[in-house]
């Protein structure tokens, strides 16, 4: 008799700790949600304000000048390794890749939110170009922008009208 009670508390206690083991109703809903591309790899929505991954954009505007009525926006930049108030009026923004996303989309939605708009790093000598511009100097950055963090890695300046 005693060796079936026992038997009986090994096999349900087996039981317990395997049921305690198995995910939660509200674990399921979740991961059915990652399955479905929720988030993650392919849950990232090109118009999805916090967007992880990083998409192409090009920027144009004007280095520290006063800024026209037409002007799109008004974004402070942070350049990397470079002190000093770098405020660029923004006249047109573009994701080559998403044509579809709008300005406000893509980071307009950032402007005046924080001390710098945008966290700008990149290859020292790019980095260089917009620290070394002049007030009034027409801009076309383009780069890799993550949305999530607003960090807007560089890949190339161009000083408009001169390249």
């Amino acid at each position: 008799m005693a060796c079936r009670i026992r038997t009986a508390l090994t096999t349900s206690l087996f039981l317990v700790c395997c049921l305690s083991l198995l995910p939660t109703p509200a674990v399921m809903v979740s991961s059915s949600v990652w399955a479905q591309g929720g988030a993650g790899v392919g849950g990232d929505r090109p118009s999805a304000k916090t967007r992880r991954f990083p998409f192409k954009v090009v920027v144009t505007g004007f280095l520290n000048t006063d800024p026209a009525p037409d002007a799109l926006a008004v974004i402070q930049l942070g350049v990397t390794g470079y002190r000093g108030d770098f405020q660029l009026e923004v006249t047109n923004v573009t994701a080559p890749n998403s044509p579809r996303l709008t300005p406000r989309q893509i980071f307009l939605h950032r402007a005046g939110k924080r001390k710098a708009d945008l966290d700008v790093t990149g290859p020292r000598d790019a980095l260089t170009k917009i620290a070394q511009a002049q007030p009034g100097t027409p801009l076309e950055l383009t780069g890799w922008y993550a949305q999530r963090d607003g960090e807007f890695r560089l890949e190339d300046v161009r000083i408009v009208g001169f390249e």
